[in-house]
């Protein structure tokens, strides 16, 4: 029993510093130069202590109840293609990131809600998540203001800062945007009236920034995101949508006053970043993905093969490759086969046949209903971007989707107690697997990392995509994982 209550102990700080890592580098990347990379080392070392640990919690609970089976048929599917497509070392480097972040955030989100913790967890991430976002807000006007004062004509080229991308800001955006309304409605911090003023400014200058950016992908998975969050709860998500819609409006106008009236006062010839209609290149690449995906049906060309394999489309052979092809799902789908896309869906039918009941309950659960349109905005805007393969938007994806998973089994029954002992066995024994195999794939993400690098040394060796980030902050994969496109 002692040893039991210590394990729980131990996992609670686990968990108490994965929430707290999450939300601080998520948000903060004045921390390294080298935010991509580093964000992804502290990535690969969550990912590493999370996934066997709360898969072997989970051994005691119900497959299907908790959906972990849909998990598990992924992680699968990842490592079935691998083994008939690749047998290349830098080949396991995602499939087990991809395997331990799902099945890591779903165990995770199930511990909390079997163990009373949820709502603990739950308040300390929207704390965290609106500190550390009122910080990057008040960077994000003092460099505005040096901004104004050097005459810089395009606003965009400093906003959003710290990222290598803008795109990958939005990314975060898109989880984090509708869960700050959250402080202002189960925090005990909600009472004080600098902590609420704090959090309309801090919703006012995202806003403004994605306004700024012109993040189409995040501007239609949040839309989306509302449209259907009010369809689901109805009345229920207005303490919820009344304070998300008042920081969008602030938002805007704080877009007119900074990016178009105050410029056109200070700046002798201003630019925004055009807003366009049309798909950015990114339908050359939908297609390859798409003919990709049907090259091994149903398994997929293999990891990294979007960036190591010989054109099949005319226009993705004549255009310019990216690290990946701006569409998770058929970027799983090109890569991973079509079997891993199911098991995706599996989850998220799972996670609907969950919500649909919560969502007539007479008694509104705020934390469920910001939740939900935080993944529904991310899972919108994973049609147009690579939300679920940037660090950055991982980390706080992990958080936000593990605690999703505890408030959608909250009041679940989800002990079986006539598991036969085999089937525990294999659990327990699938978990310490997955935490020995951890470590030996950090190493492995170590040592990837240095011949890469040694690679974009080497002026002799034939560089892929250098320009465009992948796993790394470039795409590029070793020499010898390229030596014959992958057919």
């Amino acid at each position: 029993m002692q040893i039991k209550k210590s394990f729980q102990t131990t996992t609670l700080l686990l968990g108490t510093v994965m929430l707290s890592i999450t939300t601080l580098l998520m948000i903060l990347p004045f921390i390294s130069a080298d935010y991509y990379n580093y964000s992804r080392l502290v990535l690969s070392w969550l990912l590493t202590l999370s996934a066997g640990t709360t898969l072997w919690i989970a051994h005691q609970h119900s497959l299907y109840k908790t959906g972990l089976i849909y998990s598990l048929l992924f992680s699968a599917s990842l490592v079935s293609t691998n083994f008939l497509i690749t047998n290349a070392i830098e080949a396991w480097i995602e499939p087990y990131q991809f395997s331990a972040f799902v099945i890591g955030s779903t165990c995770f989100g199930i511990w909390l809600a079997s163990t009373q913790r949820l709502s603990q967890a739950l308040i300390q991430f929207v704390v965290l998540l609106h500190a550390f976002a009122f910080i990057y807000a008040i960077i994000s006007l003092y460099i505005y203001i040096f901004a104004m004062l050097d005459q810089v004509q395009r606003l965009d080229q400093f906003l959003p800062w710290g990222f290598i991308n803008i795109r990958y800001w939005s990314q975060v955006a898109s989880w984090a945007l509708p869960v700050l309304p959250l402080s202002l409605l189960i925090t005990p911090l909600k009472q004080y009236t600098s902590w609420r003023l704090s959090l309309y400014f801090t919703l006012t200058i995202w806003f403004w920034i994605l306004i700024l950016s012109v993040a189409r992908g995040s501007g239609i998975g949040l839309i989306s995101a509302v449209l259907i969050t009010a369809l689901l709860f109805r009345r229920s998500c207005l303490p919820w949508l009344k304070i998300f819609l008042t920081g969008a409006v602030a938002g805007f106008l704080c877009w007119l006053l900074l990016s178009i009236w105050l410029p056109s006062l200070l700046i002798e010839s201003s630019e925004l970043r055009n807003a366009t209609l049309t798909s950015s290149g990114r339908i050359p690449l939908w297609k390859e993905a798409w003919a990709m995906s049907w090259k091994n049906f149903p398994l997929g060309m293999g990891p990294f093969s979007w960036v190591s394999h010989t054109a099949i489309t005319e226009g993705f052979e004549q255009g310019k490759r990216y690290g990946h092809p701006h569409n998770m799902y058929l970027f799983f789908a090109a890569e991973y086969g079509w079997l891993s896309v199911l098991a995706l869906l599996g989850l998220c039918l799972h996670a609907a046949k969950q919500l649909i009941p919560l969502t007539k309950h007479s008694e509104p659960n705020l934390s469920l209903i910001a939740f939900t349109a935080s993944v529904i905005a991310a899972l919108t805007h994973s049609f147009f971007s690579a939300v679920l393969l940037t660090p950055n938007s991982l980390l706080i994806g992990f958080a936000v989707l593990a605690l999703y998973w505890g408030l959608l089994h909250e009041n679940t029954p989800l002990t079986q107690t006539n598991r036969s002992p085999i089937s525990v066995l294999a659990i327990k024994a699938l978990a310490v697997i997955m935490f020995v195999l951890g470590i030996f794939w950090l190493k492995h993400v170590y040592d990837f990392k240095e011949q890469v690098q040694k690679d974009l040394d080497n002026p002799d060796v034939r560089v892929i995509g250098i320009n465009s980030p992948r796993f790394w902050d470039n795409s590029h994969i070793p020499q010898k994982t390229n030596e014959k496109d992958i057919e």
